[in-house]
């Protein structure tokens, strides 16, 4: 029980990884502007007339990306050619021991 516990608290994506990604791309490579009603990328104007919902849109667009780069790479080369998925692990591991396991889950 306390291997499926740990097994299950795998994070299956980079929390630091997509906060650089979001600030590399937003603030490094300036696509912050995106949120303006006009983007213009070569204006030096007013920075504080972009609308939040585009603010908004910009930053899920950018953390979607990160995203979705990393559960590719994962999923395309990374668990099938370095290292197994920890819930394959754990199936191997019932099985070279021998135990079914059944799981419930229990609402409280």
């Amino acid at each position: 029980a306390n291997e499926f516990n740990r097994m299950q608290a795998k994070r299956r994506s980079s929390i630091e990884f997509s906060l650089v990604f979001v600030v590399f791309f937003m603030i490094g490579v300036g696509q912050h502007k995106n949120a303006s009603p006009q983007p213009n990328f070569h204006h030096n104007g007013d920075e504080n007339n972009s609308n939040i919902a585009l603010s908004f849109a910009n930053t899920v667009l950018f953390f979607a990306a990160a995203w979705i780069m990393q559960w590719s790479w994962r999923f395309v080369f990374y668990e099938r050619w370095i290292e197994e998925p920890h819930s394959t692990k754990f199936v191997d591991l019932c099985t070279v021991c021998n135990i079914s396991v059944f799981i419930m889950v229990e609402n409280n």
